[in-house]
């Protein structure tokens, strides 16, 4: 559908169907290239683990906090300060790739991790991806860090999710380094 005399288009309406999420290592070889993002179908640089299935209300949850930005004497002239950008998703999936995300560690033969805590140093290259019902699909490449994680409390015939907070950080790997935190596609089949 086309716009309609009021000018509405139910085509860009986002109503999520699926999503994926997967991280790789901090390293330039995992950084999604401009082309390799923009098609239907992407391929992700070998370094990539997907961290399996998501809650059913478990998507992507943004939010961006920034401080007040700095004013001027003269009237109308501001300054933004940086802001904060984080995504925090349901995971359902408990695996060694989630385990390896919220501790910083991977398992050993035995399966066992040392943990010392859920927001690990660890900076990964993450990906992750938006399917809607209209076939547009919206990507996200960039360095990020946990910043927070909590475990479901656990309840008979429920999924005992771990809802994992990661911070995008301005990074070397990332457009400019200084100011971008992360690179976004967005691939449209009517385009």
């Amino acid at each position: 559908m086309a716009q309609d005399s009021l000018g509405n288009d139910l085509t860009q309406v986002d109503l999520p169907i699926t999503a994926a999420l997967a991280i790789a290592s901090y390293s330039q070889t995992n950084v999604l290239a401009s082309a390799a993002g923009g098609g239907a179908k992407v391929t992700l640089p070998e370094g990539y683990r997907r961290l399996g299935l998501i809650k059913q209300d478990g998507g992507a949850n943004e939010s961006m906090d920034q401080d007040s930005p700095i004013e001027f004497f003269q009237k109308g002239y501001k300054l933004s300060l940086d802001p904060t950008i984080s995504i925090q998703w349901g995971l359902a999936e408990f695996n060694k790739v989630v385990r390896e995300l919220i501790t910083g560690k991977a398992p050993d033969e035995n399966g066992m991790i040392t943990v010392s805590t859920w927001t690990p140093d660890t900076k990964w290259l993450v990906y992750y991806e938006e399917v809607y019902k209209s076939g547009r699909i919206r990507r996200l490449n960039g360095v990020m860090q946990v910043t927070g994680t909590e475990i479901d409390q656990s309840e008979r015939n429920s999924v005992k999710g771990r809802n994992v907070t990661l911070e995008w950080q301005t990074d070397p790997l990332i457009g400019d380094g200084v100011t971008s935190l992360y690179n976004e596609w967005q691939y449209d089949p009517a385009d």
